[in-house]
């Protein structure tokens, strides 16, 4: 890690100074939006996704990334491994659409069934329905 890297680092995790880290990712932004779109084959909504994703990592784990790290070298890392889970996450959707737009592989039946059994969870059952108002006296107070 250059020196001024592990200062701008050390300064956004120790005192917070969103400048610093501003900084970085201006440096950086370049780099890890080419790595991105590389991995995912030129899909650019995809590696701006990856992007945004690898600098939040970089904010969240700022404390623990050691003084001698190559900032660089770390977010290429981040990089590459996001972009193989964000791959993995699209194949697994494209599958499950693949799945559900198969001719004959649901029934209406099925559905009816997963509908009547209310297997979306408590807030399928509130869709469509206003809640009431809670007057004044019935809203609970904070606790000071």
């Amino acid at each position: 890690m250059t020196q001024v890297d592990a200062t701008l680092l050390r300064r956004f995790a120790v005192e917070g100074c969103e400048s610093g880290f501003a900084k970085l990712v201006e440096r950086y932004l370049d780099l890890v939006y080419s790595a991105a779109l590389r991995q995912v084959n030129g899909d650019s909504g995809l590696a701006a996704d990856i992007c945004q994703s690898v600098f939040i990592d970089l904010a969240r784990k700022a404390r623990s990334i050691r003084p001698e790290t190559a900032v660089a070298a770390w977010l290429h890392r981040a990089t590459r491994l996001a972009a193989l889970a964000a791959l993995r996450s699209e194949g697994r959707r494209a599958a499950r659409e693949q799945e559900v737009a198969v001719p004959g592989t649901v029934n209406a039946s099925t559905w009816r069934d997963v509908w009547s059994q209310n297997q979306f969870g408590p807030a399928a059952n509130s869709v469509g329905r206003r809640q009431p108002a809670l007057h004044s006296a019935q809203r609970p107070t904070p606790n000071r």
